[in-house]
């Protein structure tokens, strides 16, 4: 069950950034260091009880959603 969730979020990233132009492998690398980055900025922020890594970790993966978008 907790495979068919997490594999949901990966197409829920993955299938916008195909349709946007992302080559589909590369979207599914970007789902996947998403995915990954989040968990683990929440497991960071709520340990040390401040947002900072959450901000850090969304700034990051604009830039690098950014980068992947740009011709």
């Amino acid at each position: 069950m907790t495979a068919e969730i997490f594999e949901g979020w990966l197409q829920s990233v993955t299938d916008p950034m195909a349709a946007g132009g992302v080559e589909h492998d590369q979207a599914r690398r970007l789902a996947t260091v998403f995915q990954a980055a989040l968990e683990g900025g929440f497991l960071l922020s709520r340990t040390a009880r401040d947002a900072t890594a959450m901000q850090l970790i969304g700034r990051s993966l604009v830039d690098l959603v950014e980068s992947a978008v740009r011709p």
